[in-house]
């Protein structure tokens, strides 16, 4: 396969230094159906996986059933990206293939035993993986500061403010169910939550996209209750 520059973990690293690495590492693709776990939160983490093809959901599932949806990984991006420090660590989470996927797994024991065969793209490999577990902390924190918020609609208040592009508008890679499992509130709530903002002319709800129709209201609804 051809791993080009789209892949943010490879970036810097020629075609050649790539199949070199991954031939030196044990890397292997493998193919999961859609809601197959690639890995469940028992496992130990033994791979850092790239997503070549799909879509995957990292969740959590409570002992009642309820499951919470962490963060979407698009393709091309990393995940399963815990060091695996010490041998009863274990992954935490799910990660889910919510559509039919194909995956790239490195080993994670690879990435801490320098290969002296490609030293230099070794070091530029981890200094990318460095820049994305940064990246991935900072969304974390992101996802962090909506959920403090208090009610649902300030919840969803805010999470509309933080992804808002210069149109003011929002564009939902998620379902409606997995947008409820971001929240951790059922699918009806969310909708009930959604409509009451858009009948009080704050948000217009469309298919795959929120429009924000008065950023000063949506606001007010979070710092009005967080002062």
């Amino acid at each position: 396969m051809n791993f080009t520059s789209d892949i943010q973990l490879f970036h810097g690293i020629g075609q050649n230094g790539i199949e070199q690495m991954l031939r030196c590492s044990g890397a292997h693709i493998k193919e999961f159906r859609e809601e197959q776990a690639i890995f469940s939160e028992e496992d130990a983490p033994t791979y850092l996986y790239i997503l070549l093809k799909g879509k995957v959901i990292i969740t959590k599932t409570h002992p009642s059933g309820r499951r919470n949806l962490f963060f979407e990984i698009k393709e091309n991006e990393i995940f399963g990206g815990l060091f695996p420090y010490g041998s009863k660590e274990s992954n935490w989470c799910d990660a889910i293939a919510a559509v039919k996927c194909e995956v790239l797994a490195v080993p994670w024991k690879f990435l801490f035993n320098v290969c002296h065969n490609s030293c230099e793209h070794h070091r530029i490999l981890l200094r990318n993986l460095l820049e994305l577990q940064t990246q991935k902390s900072l969304f974390l924190m992101r996802k962090l500061h909506v959920l403090s918020a208090g009610t649902l609609e300030e919840k969803i208040a805010l999470y509309l403010l933080e992804m808002a592009d210069k149109s003011e508008c929002v564009e939902m890679d998620m379902k409606r169910e997995e947008m409820a499992e971001f929240f951790g509130v059922t699918r009806p709530s969310l909708s009930r939550s959604l409509m009451k903002l858009q009948k009080e002319g704050l948000i217009k709800v469309e298919k795959k996209r929120i429009l924000i129709r008065d950023r000063d209201q949506l606001e007010m609804i979070y710092f009005q209750e967080n002062k």
